[in-house]
């Protein structure tokens, strides 16, 4: 692994074969950075891959919630922000949904005096 940007899937992927997880949809991603406390940090490269995972039929993406609006400008999957692993994981056992991030805006659409 090259990066913390995997933090995330690594340990959902242990996490559900242990049994301690169950995924029900096999066209999820997940992506993040995790602190030893358990919470997700903010990760470089959300746009990139939230544009790969769209280009992969992924229909939900978890991803730090400070990376969010980040990564639904790739106007593909559904991208849920995700504070931390017990969030996550009680998202994932039904038992307290996280909503889905609003879309957010391209900087184009932005006024001209904001973008330069």
């Amino acid at each position: 692994k090259v990066g913390t940007l995997y933090d995330l899937p690594i340990l959902v992927g242990l996490l559900a074969a242990q049994g301690q997880l169950l995924l029900k949809e096999p066209d999820s991603a997940f992506l993040g950075e995790l602190s030893l406390s358990g919470e997700l940090r903010p990760a470089a490269g959300v746009l990139p891959m939230a544009l790969c995972a769209k280009r992969a039929g992924i229909r939900k993406l978890y991803v730090p919630k400070d990376n969010a609006a980040e990564a639904t400008l790739a106007r593909g999957p559904e991208v849920y922000p995700v504070e931390s692993v017990s969030q996550l994981a009680a998202h994932l056992r039904g038992e307290a949904p996280i909503s889905p991030a609003p879309a957010g805006i391209p900087c184009s659409s932005m006024p001209s005096r904001l973008t330069g």
